[in-house]
C-alpha cells in the first residue's frame, strides 16, 4: 500500500472546517470550509458566505466518516504510511477495496475487472476522519455558506 496526498485539492480550514457529508445511492458529496487568509474559527460560519470545497465522488461504494481526530490520527491504521491530519488522500493497493472484493465474491455474477476502476480516498479533518471507495472525484468551489451548499447539492441528487 503507499499513500498519496491528492495535492490538488485545496486545503481545509484547520480551525473548523464543518465537513458535511450528502450521499445517495451512487454519489457522495463532502463539503468543508476552505483554508481562506480569514480563516474559520468557530462552528458559526456554517451559516456564514464562505469559501466551500465541493468533493463529489462518483459511485461511491462504500464510506465512513468518525475517529480518529487530529488529536488520535497516530491510532490510525494508515499512519505509518504517512497520514496526517488536515489533508486529502488516495491510497493505493488499498486493502479495504481487497476486503470490498472478498466480500462481493459471493455473488453469482461478480467481476473482478470492476474493482480496477475504483479508488481509496481518504481525508483527515479536525475532529473527523472520511475515507470512501468511489471511482472517482470531482471539485466545485462555492462562494456561500454551507448550508445554501447543501441545499444546492440536495436540488442536484433529487
Amino acid at each position: 500500500m503507499k499513500l498519496i496526498e491528492l495535492a490538488n485539492v485545496p486545503q481545509m480550514d484547520t480551525g473548523a472546517p464543518s465537513p458535511t457529508i450528502i450521499a445517495n445511492d451512487n454519489n457522495l458529496y463532502v463539503t468543508y470550509n476552505k483554508m481562506t487568509s480569514r480563516s474559520c474559527v468557530t462552528e458559526e460560519n456554517v451559516q456564514k458566505k464562505n469559501k466551500i470545497l465541493v468533493v463529489k465522488f462518483n459511485n461511491c461504494l462504500q464510506f465512513s466518516f468518525g475517529l480518529p481526530s487530529d488529536e488520535t490520527i497516530s491510532g490510525h491504521r494508515y499512519y505509518g504510511l504517512g497520514l496526517a491530519s488536515y489533508a486529502v488522500y488516495e491510497l493505493l493497493n488499498s486493502d479495504l477495496i481487497d476486503e470490498l472484493k472478498h466480500i462481493e465474491a459471493v455473488h453469482p455474477y461478480f467481476n473482478n475487472e470492476k474493482y480496477e476502476t475504483y479508488k481509496h480516498y481518504i481525508i483527515t479533518f479536525h475532529e473527523k476522519t472520511f475515507e470512501c471507495v468511489a471511482e472517482g472525484y470531482e471539485l466545485q468551489e462555492k462562494d456561500e455558506s454551507l448550508y445554501s451548499t447543501s441545499g444546492l447539492i440536495l436540488d442536484q441528487i433529487f
